[in-house]
């Protein structure tokens, strides 16, 4: 069955990090499964674009830089995208993928409760209580919209074991597991030798953000090293 399908997140290439690249892979890999596929996002734009299959819908947020967003800019996304949701005429699309609780949740619940359309909440990291400290206060403010959001949902999804049970121990109901893919036609073996040598070489692609726990995994394969 072939579906009509709106991934809705403030951030998309060129902006944002791994839940925008996350957003971008999936939507290409629904297009080559033969859906079609439009994203809600707050690139700047003057209309609806079109890029490899993907049907972009940008709403023009503010946003100052390219790899991270502020709580302003976030609210002016979430203001901007339900302004476009309240002007929608009519139901495009059988199903929503929501990217985020907060700030990208109420979004789809206002299509849901305007046009009927279903949506799936994608928990990302910063959105689930108690990942990052510092947004505690927010998050307890913000903690009746946010179950709502979620009872709301056909469904929510984490992309890690430890992310879904940090948020079930925040908020009632179930989350389930959907690991990130990846593309095996791109990320592949090397067709060379990498020679005798008993040296163990890492590569890490990620923010230097204290949630990846770099210290940690330092520590410990020194650690090994030295066992």
């Amino acid at each position: 069955m072939l579906l009509k399908i709106l991934l809705i997140n403030y951030e998309y290439p060129p902006f944002g990090g791994g839940a925008a690249n996350a957003t971008q892979q999936i939507a290409l890999a629904l297009v080559d499964a033969g859906h079609q596929v439009a994203v809600l996002t707050g690139a700047v734009g003057n209309a609806v674009n079109r890029h490899d299959g993907v049907d972009l819908i940008p709403v023009n947020s503010k946003r100052r830089r390219y790899g991270q967003s502020n709580l302003l800019e976030m609210g002016s996304f979430l203001i901007r995208a339900c302004w476009w949701v309240l002007r929608l005429k009519q139901r495009e699309w059988d199903v929503a993928i929501v990217f985020f609780g907060v700030p990208c949740g109420p979004i789809a619940s206002l299509l849901k409760w305007r046009h009927g359309i279903p949506y799936i909440v994608s928990l990302r990291g910063g959105d689930v209580p108690g990942f990052e400290p510092q947004m505690t206060g927010l998050h307890t403010l913000l903690t009746p919209i946010r179950r709502l959001i979620y009872r709301s949902a056909l469904d929510v999804v984490a992309n890690s074991r430890s992310l879904a049970s940090l948020s079930e121990s925040r908020d009632p109901g179930s989350v389930r597991v959907i690991p990130n893919g990846v593309d095996t036609a791109f990320f592949r073996p090397a067709n060379h030798n990498r020679g005798t040598s008993d040296d163990l070489r890492l590569l890490m692609s990620s923010r230097f953000h204290r949630q990846k726990r770099i210290p940690e995994t330092l520590f410990l394969l020194n650690q090994a090293r030295q066992a």
